[in-house]
């Protein structure tokens, strides 16, 4: 008895100095944009998320300009333009619970006024963010935007899948 007990103890001990690694969710986003003229456009990103950690994805170019905060010194500056995400994922009953921001910015089509040397164009963005649980194995919408000065719709979509080990060996099968 005396033996059985030292090795539950034991057994204890071990398991208890293990750490259980976080689960690991592979996210997909689509992006959907649209307007009364043109087909729409759509975009598609992948983005691999421990839990509990952020993941961001950014697809975007960068336009340089200049400011100046004192006198007159410049100062270069930069904005990004493209597709812009980020994502927290949370174990949930039946799905993951994503916190995630989207972001989708242009140059806008028809400029007002010109533009000064070293300042950036009119910019079109649309910014959500947003929480939901999302269950496996389902696309859901989680975001869209109408603008009302262009007329377009931006549509975000999101699906998730488990990520780990079982999910690689059912792959290699």
């Amino acid at each position: 008895m005396k033996k059985m007990i030292i090795a539950v103890l034991w057994i204890a001990v071990q398991l208890q100095g293990q750490t259980r690694a976080a689960p690991q969710y592979r996210v997909h986003i689509r992006m959907r944009e649209s307007n009364a003229q043109s087909k729409p456009k759509e975009g598609t990103y992948t983005l691999l998320l421990q839990a509990e950690q952020k993941g961001t994805l950014n697809a975007s170019y960068r336009i340089p300009y200049f400011g100046s905060s004192k006198g007159d010194a410049k100062e270069l500056h930069t904005v990004a333009l493209g597709s812009i995400f980020d994502c927290v994922a949370r174990e949930a009953d039946g799905g993951v619970k994503l916190d995630c921001g989207f972001e989708s910015s242009s140059v806008a089509n028809h400029q007002q006024t010109a533009t000064p040397v070293g300042y950036p164009p009119v910019i079109q963005s649309r910014q959500a963010h947003t929480s939901a649980v999302v269950p496996f194995g389902s696309e859901v919408a989680m975001a869209e935007l109408d603008d009302p000065t262009s007329g377009n719709r931006v549509q975000f979509f999101v699906s998730v899948e488990r990520f780990g080990a079982s999910t690689v060996a059912k792959a290699d099968q």
